[in-house]
């Protein structure tokens, strides 16, 4: 038996039929100037700004009717995350605004993350989405399964980032940096560091670092190039070493080779140490011509 045919009429009143329109939600409410503010969602956008005001207002665009924007508070924390009889189907755009002082911890799946102006800690952790932070945050933890990281701050303590297929890039004036992603590529731009660790598998390093004195750092990379500027007259002992890729040095100084692919080169009184390790890809430094 044949189906019966749509009438072309009304076929086009369907097709020309506009999409469900999101719909806006606001909640706020008071808040310590330096308490947390814990945020979950499952699909969609995260976008959290600090401001002046003891207070946390939250803006959601919730994609379907029978979900709801949800926010408590309990002590000196704010939680906020989106409530419906299916998770795995709802989807917002939230833009949250916290205390500037507050500390902000973030858990989504499928949502790209934005903090901006939030001076406590940061911790983020997405599965599938990019994730960006810019301001002074006292410290900053960031995960991204897929997604990339970047970060640009001033005045952190300590930074701790990765991902797993997403690049990762840092800007920033921090005490100590960790970084590491598997198949991306780590970009730092880093400034006053006394201590990071930075590691790869298949990606590559491309660090310009004008750190602090006595710092001490280690690259890794499997398969990638490592290249890293400092300061000329920085000084440090730099230790290389690949199994099968060039080591070369553009700083001068004493340059010393230990055989077995490994290089070592002393700036001044050696002060700073560098290890610089890579199993297939090539290893260079080089002067930085200006602070980065």
């Amino acid at each position: 038996m044949r189906s019966p045919a749509i009438p072309l009429s009304l076929l086009a009143l369907l097709l020309a039929a506009p999409a469900a329109a999101d719909r806006e939600v606001t909640r706020s409410l008071p808040a310590a100037p330096t308490g947390r503010v814990e945020i979950g969602l499952f699909d969609g956008s995260v976008k959290v700004e600090g401001w002046d005001k003891n207070e946390v207002q939250v803006v959601g665009l919730l994609q379907r009717s029978q979900d709801e924007l949800a926010i408590e508070k309990s002590g000196a924390a704010v939680e906020v995350e989106v409530e419906s009889p299916d998770p795995a189907q709802a989807r917002a755009r939230l833009t949250i605004r916290v205390p500037r002082g507050s500390s902000v911890s973030i858990e989504v799946l499928s949502a790209g993350v934005d903090v901006r102006g939030v001076e406590g800690e940061i911790d983020i952790e997405a599965v599938n989405g990019d994730i960006a932070v810019a301001g002074k945050p006292r410290q900053v933890r960031a995960s991204s399964v897929t997604g990339g990281v970047s970060i640009a701050v001033q005045g952190s303590q300590l930074l701790r980032i990765d991902s797993v297929s997403g690049s990762v890039k840092i800007d920033a004036d921090a005490r100590e940096v960790d970084a590491d992603t598997v198949a991306g590529q780590l970009r730092l731009r880093l400034r006053g560091i006394a201590a990071g660790r930075f590691e790869t598998v298949s990606g590559s390093i491309d660090a310009e670092i004008a750190p602090a004195p006595g710092a001490r750092f280690d690259f890794e990379s499997f398969s990638g190039s490592i290249e890293l500027a400092v300061p000329a007259d920085y000084s440090a002992r730099y230790d290389l070493q690949s199994a099968t890729g060039s080591l070369s040095s553009a700083l001068g100084g004493p340059e010393r080779d230990d055989g077995d692919h490994k290089l070592r080169i002393e700036r001044g009184s050696g002060d700073a140490i560098f290890r610089m390790e890579s199993f297939n890809g090539s290893i260079a430094l080089r002067p930085l011509a200006a602070r980065p």
